[in-house]
């Protein structure tokens, strides 16, 4: 390949580069980071690429923070002794930290974090200057298509309280119920209680739904379910699995575990849970490579209580893949 055409390949990427940041939102276009950065491309583009992630940093951080550190870590660290695992504050938080506690508290999905994840590790190598590590333009496109597109140009969603949850439906950003209903819903009857959390698990389980509404419904669980008897799990348990619920369903696990009846269900119910995991092992693979892939598989394994109620169809085949990972 000639220099000419090398030339005109750079120029070509430099552009359309440049061009990727305009769909960056305000504040943080006009920011002096951003401006560094468009700087940067047509010099050195792995510089570029170390600018432009300290500003997904900044934004990650200034997004939980709109939230409140008290929502934030009530979601991440839901059904464990203390809302709040860490003491550090958000703004003090490690880039790991950081992004883990993004994807807990669903404001990054699981692919969002993951391609975030890989963007740090090459961002890592980048900074420690790695002698035999150098960005490529197809690296540098994908780094650039993953920090706009999954954070740069996602706008803030700001935290609103409701009053009736027959509302849920209707509401835009991230919602959560009202200190005022959650009182109230504190003092319904077990019935009145068990029909409304088995319409949020209904909602939180139906791909047809919007995530939007998917989320808000796992948000009103985690915050109502502490004010649950162990009657009114046991009926939700029980009523989950006559309405054939407890299907194979990746959903369900989780918002299941939100609504604190995990522990209820019969093992009938958990069998399908494993063969749902056994078949994302499968689907996957344990080569070392896909890792980021194996920790979903692996908390959902911990939060079913690992093998200690798997099916002995499962067991042998589950701690297989887990030998070979």
């Amino acid at each position: 390949m000639t220099n000419e055409v090398k030339q005109e390949l750079t120029h070509e990427s430099v552009s359309l580069r440049r061009r990727q940041l305009l769909d960056v939102r305000e504040p943080w276009r006009s920011s002096r980071l951003i401006e560094r950065v468009r700087q940067l491309i047509p010099v050195d583009h792995s510089c570029s690429c170390q600018k432009l992630f300290n500003t997904v940093i900044w934004d990650l951080k200034d997004k939980l923070s709109e939230w409140g550190e008290e929502f934030v870590y009530k979601v991440a660290f839901v059904n464990k002794n203390k809302d709040r695992i860490t003491e550090n504050p958000i703004s003090g938080l490690s880039t790991t930290e950081l992004l883990n506690l993004s994807y807990k508290s669903k404001l990054l999905s699981f692919e969002q974090w993951t391609l975030l994840t890989e963007c740090y590790q090459i961002r890592c190598k980048l900074e420690h200057e790695d002698l035999y590590y150098e960005v490529t333009q197809g690296e540098t496109e994908k780094f650039f298509n993953s920090c706009i597109n999954e954070v740069l140009s996602v706008e803030k969603s700001k935290l609103t309280e409701y009053e009736n949850i027959n509302n849920i439906s209707g509401l835009k950003g991230v919602a959560i119920p009202s200190r005022r209903l959650v009182e109230s819903f504190s003092k319904w009857n077990e019935a009145t209680q068990t029909d409304t959390i088995l319409d949020l698990i209904s909602i939180a389980t139906d791909s047809s739904n919007e995530l939007e509404l998917i989320k808000n419904s796992k948000f009103s669980l985690i915050y109502l379910e502490k004010f649950l008897s162990e009657n009114v799990k046991i009926a939700i348990a029980k009523k989950c699995s006559e309405q054939k619920m407890f299907q194979i369903n990746p959903e369900l696990l989780e918002t299941v575990k939100y609504a604190g009846v995990l522990h209820y269900i019969n093992k009938n119910a958990k069998a399908n849970f494993y063969e749902c995991i056994y078949k994302s092992m499968t689907e996957i693979g344990p080569e070392w490579f896909k890792g980021l892939q194996h920790i979903e598989i692996l908390q959902s394994l911990i939060d079913l209580g690992s093998l200690s109620e798997c099916p002995k169809q499962y067991q042998t085949n589950i701690l297989t893949w887990l030998a070979l990972t």
